[in-house]
C-alpha cells in the first residue's frame, strides 16, 4: 500500500513537472520571438535607420491593390487544395474553407513552422473526420513544402553560380536537395511504404489510408497549384520591392526571393519570430541587387503585414466569434501538452 501511494505520488509528481516545463519552454519560446522582431526593428525604433515610404502615383495605387489581390488569391488557393483534400469525406462550400484556412493561419502565428495551420482547419470538420482532416492538412502542407524547397534549390544554384561558393549556402542546398527528393520519393511510392510497413496502430493505418487515397494525378494536382501559391507569394515579394522604389531584373529577383522562401521554410520559427529572419535574409541575398537596405527591409516587413498579420487577424475575427472558440481553445491546449482530444 505504501509503494503505491509513493508510485502516485512521483506520477503526480512528475505530470506536474512536465506541464512547469512544457509552460516554461513556451515562455522562452515566446521571448524568443518578440526578441527577434525587436533585434530586427531595433534600429528603425531608436532613429538610427529609417523605412523607406513609397511615392503615391497611379503606378503605386495599382501596384498596391494588385498587392492584395494577390493576398486573397494566394490564401484561396490554399483554402481550395484544403477543400479537394477534404471533398471525398467532407464536401465543404469554399467559404468556409477559406474560413478554416485563415482561422489555421491566425493559430499558426505562434507556433513553430506554422504548426497551427492543421489544428486550425481541422476546427471546421466534424468530430469523427478530424484525425482524417489533420492528415489531408498535412498532405497539402507536405506538397507547399516540396513546390518551395524546389523553387529554393534553384535560386541556390543561381546565386552559388554567381558568388563565391558560400560552403553555408551550399550546405543549405545540398540538405535542401536530399530533403526534397526524399519527400518526393515518399510522396511517389506511398503505397508501396504503406505495404512495407507493419501497421499495427490504427492511427498510423489511418494515417496511411489517409495519404494514399489520393491518386497520382490528384498529387500532380495539389503540386500544381503549390507552385501556382508559390509563383503568386513570390510575384508580390518583387511588387512590394518595386512599390518602395526598387527597379530589379525579374528573373534574378525571383529566384534570389525563392532562395529566401527555401531557406525560412527549413528554418524553426513561428511567424513572429519569421520576421526577424526574413528580414535578415532579405538583407544577405537581395543586397546585390537593391543597394538601399531600408527599402528590401520595408518591401519584406511590409509583405508580412499583408500576407500573415491581415489574414491572421481576420482569422482571430472569424475564432472568437464563431461557436467553435471553447473547442478550439481545448484542442490548442491539449496540442500544447501532446495529448491530442478530438483527433
Amino acid at each position: 500500500m505504501i509503494v503505491l501511494l509513493s508510485l502516485k505520488y512521483m506520477l503526480t509528481k512528475a505530470k506536474t513537472s512536465h506541464k512547469l516545463l512544457l509552460s516554461t519552454l513556451w515562455l522562452v519560446f515566446v521571448v524568443y520571438g518578440f526578441y527577434y522582431v525587436y533585434s530586427a526593428a531595433a534600429p528603425y525604433i531608436s532613429g538610427n535607420e529609417s523605412l523607406s515610404l513609397p511615392g503615391f502615383s497611379t503606378l503605386t495605387i495599382f501596384q498596391i491593390g494588385l498587392l492584395f489581390a494577390l493576398m486573397f488569391c494566394n490564401w484561396a488557393i490554399e483554402a481550395f487544395k484544403w477543400n479537394l483534400s477534404i471533398r471525398d469525406f467532407e464536401p465543404q462550400i469554399f467559404v468556409k474553407s477559406l474560413k478554416s484556412t485563415l482561422v489555421g493561419v491566425a493559430v499558426s502565428t505562434w507556433m513553430p513552422n506554422r504548426v497551427g495551420e492543421y489544428i486550425g482547419k481541422v476546427f471546421y470538420v466534424k468530430e469523427q473526420n478530424r484525425f482524417k482532416g489533420a492528415i489531408s492538412a498535412l498532405f497539402v502542407s507536405y506538397t507547399q513544402i516540396i513546390s518551395t524547397l524546389f523553387f529554393g534549390i534553384l535560386g541556390g544554384l543561381y546565386y552559388l553560380w554567381n558568388h563565391p561558393v558560400d560552403s553555408r549556402i551550399l550546405g543549405v542546398v545540398l540538405l535542401s536537395l536530399l530533403v526534397v527528393l526524399i519527400m518526393f520519393l515518399a510522396l511517389s511510392r506511398k503505397e508501396f511504404i504503406r505495404k512495407k510497413l507493419s501497421l499495427s496502430n490504427r492511427y498510423i493505418r489511418l494515417f496511411f489510408r489517409t495519404i494514399t487515397r489520393f491518386s497520382s494525378q490528384q498529387t500532380a494536382v495539389f503540386i500544381l497549384l503549390s507552385v501556382l501559391r508559390f509563383a503568386v507569394f513570390n510575384l508580390q515579394f518583387i511588387i512590394c520591392l518595386q512599390i518602395f522604389g526598387a527597379s530589379t531584373p525579374w528573373l534574378q529577383t525571383f529566384l534570389l526571393i525563392s532562395l529566401i522562401y527555401g531557406m525560412q521554410t527549413i528554418t524553426p520559427a513561428t511567424a513572429l519570430a519569421g520576421l526577424g529572419i526574413r528580414g535578415a535574409l532579405s538583407l544577405y541575398f537581395l543586397s546585390p541587387l537593391v543597394a538601399d537596405s531600408a527599402i528590401i527591409l520595408s518591401a519584406s516587413y511590409s509583405l508580412w503585414l499583408v500576407n500573415l498579420f491581415i489574414p491572421s487577424f481576420i482569422g482571430w475575427l472569424f475564432l472568437i466569434f464563431s461557436p467553435v472558440r471553447v473547442e478550439a481553445k481545448n484542442m490548442i491546449l491539449a496540442w500544447l501538452r501532446h495529448k491530442p482530444t478530438g483527433i
